[in-house]
């Protein structure tokens, strides 16, 4: 077997191609981009165009009360390892009676993630990881294809990832409409939450010149998670 083929064969320049397939394959999704702030996450997800008479789901799936995940690359990958980051959160609890915090939850999916890099008969997750959630304080993670893995303050991943720039800005606060489950909220945020809010969705949008109907954009704090309306994104993407 070539080391073109061979997960654990060195390539004669110290590389291994299979791994670099599946970074590949993550930098092809959907555009995610994300910033802590103030008590909450901020994490805005591009929506691929749909497949008509498809019904779409969200790409942020929830992991534990105040813990999420999402992904760019491909869907059944994501699913096969948010499904066994679920079994793992579920058989934590019952063998400790306590709940795993976010940062153990990261280093379990980079050992998921790696264990598919070196184990003969499979292949590396083409999937780039995102965790949002807190423990004491509002925290993000990426986990690689490869299963290495870090806390960022504002984090990128999938296409165009290299294009998006975070740039800090001081914007006049404005009124916005939140969803909760069923429930239409609106709601005055802070200066500093709304200006990274602002912030989050310009550097989407500024990246690949997005719509403000592909952009889904959520509020994570401790208690909820609120999905941004279409009309706040809209009002912000034409500031």
């Amino acid at each position: 077997m070539s080391y073109t083929e061979a997960l654990n064969v060195f390539s004669p320049d110290g590389r291994l191609i299979q791994v670099e397939y599946a970074h590949h394959a993550s930098e092809q999704g959907s555009l995610i981009t994300a910033n802590v702030t103030t008590g909450a996450v901020i994490i805005c997800i591009e929506k691929k165009t749909a497949i008509k008479n498809l019904i779409s789901k969200s790409k942020l799936l929830k992991v534990a009360e105040n813990i999420y995940f999402s992904y760019s690359g491909l869907a059944s990958d994501a699913q096969t390892i948010f499904t066994r980051l679920s079994l793992f959160y579920h058989n934590y609890k019952i063998e400790t009676d306590t709940y795993p915090d976010i940062s153990l939850l990261a280093m379990e999916l980079g050992v998921i993630k790696f264990k598919y890099t070196i184990e003969g008969g499979k292949r590396p997750f083409g999937v780039r990881s995102i965790l949002v959630g807190f423990d004491d304080k509002p925290r993000v993670f990426i986990i690689e294809p490869d299963g290495n893995y870090g806390e960022y303050n504002n984090a990128t991943l999938g296409y165009k990832n290299d294009k998006v720039e975070f740039n800090k800005v001081e914007v006049q606060n404005k009124h916005v409409t939140l969803h909760k489950k069923d429930e239409t909220i609106s709601s005055d945020l802070t200066n500093v939450v709304y200006n990274d809010l602002f912030m989050t969705v310009k550097s989407m949008s500024d990246a690949i010149k997005i719509d403000h109907k592909r952009i889904e954009c959520f509020i994570v704090t401790k208690e909820n998670c609120y999905l941004v309306s279409e009309d706040t994104i809209k009002d912000i993407i034409n500031e």
